[in-house]
């Protein structure tokens, strides 16, 4: 598997893997889902309309895949697979143990951009080095 990081002169590019922890919580709450219901009192048309709910959903509102997140030597961040280029960080960027929420806006953007990355998507290298990143550069204000 190659790795999740390429670090070069300033500038990397993280390639996040899907979450195994994410996988797992939504399998668990989608499974108290259907246990909620399998245990409610509503008649037998009413139950099997909410399982097929709660199961449709389950399937079709999964997360797509992690994309690519470039950080260029200039401090410019970009996210070529969505059609988002010179993205800079903003308010609301922050690192906890176990995730990272990035928030980028950029010419033109109302609304911020927010990626969610957990510890399980990236390499050790690339979260370290993601994560020195965020603690020296400090995000531009949000206007």
């Amino acid at each position: 598997m190659p790795d999740s990081s390429t670090a070069f002169a300033g500038a990397f590019v993280l390639r996040p893997e899907p979450s195994r922890l994410l996988g797992v919580w939504w399998i668990a709450v989608h499974t108290i889902a259907v246990t909620g219901i399998l245990a409610s009192g509503l008649i037998l048309p009413l139950k099997l309309s909410a399982l097929a709910g709660v199961l449709v959903h389950g399937v079709l509102r999964r997360r797509p895949p992690p994309k690519k997140v470039i950080r260029r030597a200039d401090g410019i961040w970009s996210m070529a697979e969505l059609g988002h280029g010179r993205l800079r960080l903003c308010d609301g960027t922050s690192v906890g143990p176990f995730w990272i929420l990035l928030r980028f806006r950029g010419a033109g953007r109302g609304r911020p951009l927010s990626v969610l990355l957990l510890r399980d998507q990236l390499s050790g290298e690339a979260w370290r080095a993601l994560q020195a990143e965020l603690r020296r550069t400090k995000p531009v204000g949000t206007v």
